[in-house]
């Protein structure tokens, strides 16, 4: 079992959702097949009039940021390109009022980047050579027994999240090369003060310890897979889950314990629903379990307000937007 260090570039974009619009913006064709395939690192050829042109390693990482809402990207997608990537989906930072303080880079950090980037992709003509690094006995029977679990995770999915899971295997490696060579561009930096050029080509990892592959499967299971599951539920979200989702995020950012209809229907929604909706809404929340609804008989008309529970404050505000029940 090994992995190959390719050469590749990294496209980084501040919205995501404007390069996949963009897919299709030829008339005679889309760039939906480049993206694709730009995930594996292999041979691509390109088509043109004028004559072929051949891309020998096409390796592109793409880093950037989405919307919540990913319908825009991913709906109706079933080419498996949502199982290309990584998600993160963090909490919105705390507010901080404006400061001139700087806080300075680690010279350790930007040596370790340093190291990484002078690792030799090129022999002396130029050309590309790539390099396999294999994984160790150990970390092989680490990496096999993760292959049966995601075997069976797969099964128990469907849809978005099980293209997503599809990739996991190819996902841990990956992620485990990358923990390897920066454990070992970290420690380098830690011992070097110069020649890394040198030395950075005798010392670079032979081989991916279990270690790695092991961080890599826990980075994978515990990070990044409930952060997948939260982000690609929102494709192809109702209208109706997204207004709850609304009114969850609008609970918990004004810490209310109790709340009427409308109340809700006024501040949480803005009037988006009349009172009948607003009702609907409200009963699909009680079934989830964040509220419970409280009635008070009084000699005219019962009085209605719903009690929150708390849980809902014990989750951050996304994490409670993103929740399908108690």
């Amino acid at each position: 079992m090994l992995l190959a260090r390719p050469r590749g570039m990294i496209l980084i974009r501040d919205e995501l959702a404007g390069l996949f619009g963009n897919f299709n913006r030829y008339s005679r064709g889309s760039d939906r097949p480049f993206w694709l395939q730009a995930w594996n690192g292999g041979r691509y050829v390109i088509e043109r009039v004028s004559g072929s042109t051949v891309v020998d390693h096409l390796l592109v990482g793409i880093v950037g940021s989405f919307q919540p809402e990913l319908s825009r990207a991913f709906l109706g997608d079933e080419d498996g390109m949502c199982g290309r990537f990584l998600y993160a989906w963090p909490s919105p930072p705390r507010y901080r009022p404006l400061t001139n303080d700087t806080s300075e880079v680690e010279s350790e950090f930007l040596n370790a980047l340093l190291a990484l980037t002078r690792l030799p992709s090129e022999d002396v003509r130029g050309g590309f050579v790539p390099r396999d690094v294999w994984l160790s006995k150990d970390a092989i029977a680490k990496f096999e027994e993760f292959r049966q679990w995601i075997h069976k995770k797969r099964l128990e999915l469907d849809g978005h999240e099980q293209q997503w899971a599809g990739k996991g295997e190819s996902a841990v490696l990956r992620l485990a090369g990358t923990l390897a060579y920066m454990d070992w561009a970290i420690a380098l930096s830690a011992t070097l003060s110069g020649g890394i050029d040198v030395i950075a080509q005798s010392l670079e990892p032979e081989f991916i310890e279990a270690e790695f592959v092991a961080a890599a499967i826990r980075l994978w299971s515990e990070f990044f897979s409930p952060h997948a599951r939260a982000a690609l539920r929102q494709i192809g979200l109702s209208d109706g889950q997204t207004n709850e989702r609304r009114v969850l995020r609008w609970l918990q950012a004004n810490h209310k314990s109790e709340i009427s209809r409308e109340e809700v229907r006024r501040e949480a929604l803005g009037q988006k629903l009349n009172a009948e909706k607003t009702q609907q809404l409200l009963d699909g929340l009680v079934k989830a379990g964040w509220l419970r609804k409280q009635t008070t008989k009084t000699a005219g008309r019962a009085i209605h307000r719903w009690s929150v529970n708390e849980r809902l404050f014990r989750c951050d505000a996304e994490s409670a937007g993103r929740a399908e029940s108690a």
